[in-house]
């Protein structure tokens, strides 16, 4: 069940970031294009793992059900996907106030939580959720992972090389694709940082960083540095993202500057109780100008 629970989610996981995902030019891009390579494998895989599960499993109670599902702080988080469904819960309760804005969202908005897409495949590297470090091919990405778990700590990654071209000019034969990862279970912080490297330098980098507010709401960070355009053109640009997520919540600032790949990281994890007031003066600190700030008000997403 808990299989089927965890494949279930990576699938309409995966729908939403290739939904909002469409136009972004920053490290996940590798990862979406050599997802549309596997994504038919993958799915009558997961088809059969399904049929399966159905098979074995016997059917399951609405109280066993319920003791599954991770909706809010006060659960036990097991799983990356359980802290994506954290980060999920909130954001859905906010979504419709977000994509009215204008009539369509802010992308910026709304692909900080894609990064949990790559994470969730690292679940089903260790089925059983046991302590140890477990390798295999990664679901949908298609490169060869890693996770290890210590307890309530959990650390992930992959360093591939594509043997062949994919998709767009963010993804040819010989480019490196790197991602490494940490998730906090306990402390409920999560970290990624990825990265694509051709000839030697690095073109795509980006970083999420995410962590539950006393509030139970959840605050991140996310750092985007290109020295290409989606059209493969070089271009250098970065986008700096806060977020803080929660019910009724959606305060947000996003800032731009021009430093590329080689960006200093801007740490979350210790700032607590980080407001968008806070997040523009640590943005601004660190050289990236202010492009827009704003939250929910009065049910509707305003722009300061």
């Amino acid at each position: 069940m808990k299989k089927g629970l965890i494949i279930l989610s990576l699938l309409l996981c995966f729908t939403l970031m290739v939904t909002a995902c469409g136009g972004s030019t920053d490290t996940k891009q590798g990862t979406i294009e050599k997802s549309a390579e596997t994504t038919e494998k993958s799915a009558e895989t997961t088809e059969k793992s399904a049929e399966t599960a159905e098979k074995a499993e016997p059917e399951t109670t609405p109280a066993e059900i319920e003791k599954s599902e991770v909706a809010s702080g006060d659960s036990k988080l097991e799983t990356i996907a359980d802290f994506a469904d954290l980060w999920t819960n909130l954001f859905n309760e906010n979504e419709r106030v977000i994509n009215e804005y204008d009539g369509m969202p802010i992308m910026a908005l709304v692909l900080p939580g894609t990064c949990f897409i790559s994470g969730v495949q690292y679940d089903l590297l260790n089925m059983e959720n046991k302590d140890g470090r477990y390798e295999g091919e990664l679901m949908f990405a298609g490169y060869k992972g890693f996770i290890e778990k210590d307890g309530s700590n959990l650390t992930f990654g992959y360093d591939d090389v594509l043997d062949k071209d994919g998709f767009g000019p963010s993804a040819k034969a010989g480019d490196r694709k790197v991602e490494t990862g940490n998730c906090d279970l306990e402390n409920v912080y999560f970290f990624e940082e990825s990265y694509s490297e051709r000839n030697g330098s690095q073109f795509l980098r980006s970083t999420s960083e995410f962590r539950q507010e006393k509030d139970g709401s959840i605050s991140c960070f996310v750092l985007n540095g290109n020295s290409i355009d989606i059209k493969g053109d070089e271009a250098i640009s970065n986008e700096a993202v806060f977020i803080r997520n929660g019910k009724d919540q959606y305060d947000f600032v996003v800032a731009k500057a021009e430093v590329g790949p080689n960006f200093e990281i801007i740490p979350l994890k210790d700032r607590k109780d980080m407001t968008k007031e806070k997040a523009i003066q640590v943005f601004q600190d660190a050289g990236y100008v202010l492009e827009m700030s704003g939250g929910i008000v009065d049910g509707k997403l305003t722009l300061d």
